[in-house]
């Protein structure tokens, strides 16, 4: 097995251990909660991801491409230390500031009150500002046991400070909440000894000048992430009520292991794919690229498939069938997350060549179609429309961020033969997988046992597929 699938594999654990420990303990924290109190849970969650977005500038996001601008161990040193410093700063800064002002942030989800809800939030938000810059740096040097490690004692700390305060003594959302701020705020000091060992804290404004050049075209790219993954639980609050949020939630959660998972894949694949491009040059590693990034949509293909075959299953084994209408909300996000997942090949070959202002364009274009898709749909289609928005969205931003990197950069990031073959079968396995049936066990056995089959056939196959990633 190469070192890139190694750490692919523990990237993905590392990801995987904090989203899975809240997936698995979920069905638990839901017989002390109502899907209402999910609803608020989730909520709060959106609020922590765009305020995150603006507490980091995307500065981190930058830190993988610039890092190989800078050649002598003490310019590196102080680059981490230069950006560990402005997102502090920035960080501590906004976070005063939406706790002083914080009718602001309370427009958003009106029926919910800031104390304690928002300010829990917010603190959460501010507290992994500190993991950015720290795991980026182990994320590079390829200190992947360190990063699962690190991923490994959160998930450790937060669920059973949730434990203590939703189980024990039964506080609901605000427990929950208050469980992920305690248990994230026990890694700080972790966190220093990292920076203190590694960074040089001297302040380059000339390198934070070269960052945020870079970084802050991503804002409105990371933004659109948000609109497109987070966005549409505001709608679905404001024409469907925090039910609704809870049920599309859920459905969200068990889709999102797979969209765990890829981001998992990128860390590992992103810093070699760099080296290699830098290696051989742009258009001389064309060949190369295609052949490497028709691979990757292949795995990500395998992920998608599998997950859309188990959908149901997993729904109504961790869940119960009273929240059996999310299965069918979760194989369309599924095909959604395909789509972003995938768009990962375009995007490395646009950020390579620094074209951050062209990618925030694209992002831009698709946050748009995204809101209007929401305000047509959603109060037509509820919980379906905010999929089938998402689906369309995604979708639009493969096709256009395919085309431009096929006939602006002058080079093709995939074989559209391959893409749109992978497509179809996962498109057939979704609506296949949306048949009503009562037979569970009957089709659970079957769908584990043509699983089974392809792998024992097509074995060699796939021991050629994982060599080839060598």
């Amino acid at each position: 097995m190469s070192k890139l699938l190694k750490d692919s594999v523990i990237y993905s654990i590392g990801n995987l251990l904090p989203q899975l420990g809240g997936f698995v303990f979920l069905p638990i924290y839901l017989k002390f909660m109502s899907i209402e109190d999910f609803g608020v849970v989730s909520s709060m969650l959106v609020i922590q991801s765009v305020v995150s977005i603006f507490f980091s500038l995307a500065i981190d996001r930058s830190l993988i491409r610039l890092y190989f601008d800078y050649k002598s161990p003490n310019q590196q040193a102080t680059f981490f230390g230069t950006n560990f410093i402005a997102i502090t700063v920035i960080s501590s800064s906004l976070c005063v500031i939406l706790i002083l002002t914080n009718g602001i942030l309370v427009k958003i989800f009106p029926d919910i009150s800031f104390y304690p809800y928002y300010l829990y939030a917010l603190l959460i938000a501010y507290v992994k500002g500190f993991f950015l810059v720290p795991k980026t740096y182990l994320q590079i040097k390829n200190k992947s046991l360190k990063f699962v490690s690190l991923s490994a004692a959160e998930f450790i700390l937060v669920t059973l400070a949730i434990m203590f305060y939703v189980v024990y003594r039964g506080e609901g959302p605000s427990g929950m909440l208050k469980g992920q701020l305690l248990g994230t705020s026990l890694l700080i000091p972790y966190l220093f000894s990292i920076v203190r060992k590694n960074f040089i804290f001297r302040f380059n404004f000339s390198m934070l000048k070269n960052t945020l050049r870079f970084s802050l075209p991503l804002v409105p790219s990371l933004l659109t992430a948000f609109i497109l993954n987070l966005s549409d639980r505001i709608f679905i609050d404001r024409y469907m009520g925090l039910s609704e949020v809870g049920l599309y939630s859920l459905a969200y959660k068990v889709a999102s292991i797979v969209l765990i998972a890829i981001s998992a894949i990128n860390m590992a694949v992103t810093p070699f794919y760099y080296r290699r491009i830098s290696k051989l040059g742009f258009v001389s590693a064309s060949p190369w690229s295609k052949e490497f990034n028709n691979n990757y949509i292949k795995i990500i293909g395998v992920l998608v498939f599998i997950f859309l075959m188990f959908s149901k299953e997993i729904i109504l084994i961790f869940f119960g069938s009273n929240y059996f209408q999310s299965a069918y909300i979760v194989g369309l996000l599924l095909l959604s997350y395909y789509f972003s997942g995938t768009n990962n090949v375009n995007g490395r070959l646009i950020l390579y060549k620094k074209k951050t202002h062209h990618s925030m364009a694209i992002d831009v274009s698709t946050a748009f179609l995204n809101i209007l898709l929401n305000f047509l749909l959603i109060p037509k289609y509820g919980m379906i429309g905010a999929a089938l928005a998402t689906l369309a969205s995604m979708m639009f931003a493969f096709i256009t961020s395919f085309i431009y990197v096929k006939f602006y950069l002058g080079v093709s990031s995939v074989s559209w033969r391959v893409y749109l073959f992978t497509v179809l079968i996962l498109v057939v396995t979704m609506l296949l997988n949306s048949i009503n049936h009562d037979e569970f066990m009957l089709f659970l056995i079957l769908k584990v046992s043509v699983i089974s089959i392809f792998l024992f056939f097509y074995k060699k196959k796939v021991e050629e597929f994982m060599l080839s990633w060598k």
